[in-house]
């Protein structure tokens, strides 16, 4: 008589072990990707805020200062770092009204020619005599 040979009806065959296996790897690389992306975004908004405040807080030091001062002359003006940037302009028909535009460039760590962006405000200056 032949002897019959009980196949164990339990457990995971060497297939589903690798499918499994293969889809788990893929399903973590995705999930680290996405953490690597969102980590970026974060870090480049804090930069954008950052350079934001600073160029708020430098609008509101021009806007204390007094009328005469070099800093509210016509004209382009720049800070001694180089990434702080203003224009100052005459505005039309307002003889006591000038404009000052800012920009400060915030250096990114992508390849050129996308190496640097900018933030601008524009604030307004009252001559009140």
């Amino acid at each position: 008589m032949i002897a019959r040979v009980q196949h164990s009806t339990g457990g995971f065959t060497l297939l589903s072990v690798l499918l499994g296996s293969a889809l788990l790897s893929i399903l973590l690389f995705a999930f680290l990707e996405i953490v690597a992306i969102r980590g970026k975004s974060d870090s480049r908004i804090s930069d954008y805020g950052t350079a934001q405040k600073s160029a708020t807080r430098t609008l509101y030091e021009l806007m204390d200062l007094p009328w005469g001062d070099a800093n509210l002359t016509l004209g382009d003006h720049a800070d001694p770092g180089g990434s702080l940037t203003w224009v100052v302009e005459a505005m039309a028909g307002a003889d006591r009204i000038v404009k000052i535009t800012l920009k400060q460039t915030i250096p990114t760590h992508s390849p050129p020619p996308t190496d640097e962006k900018r933030t601008t405000i524009i604030g307004y200056k009252y001559n009140d005599f």
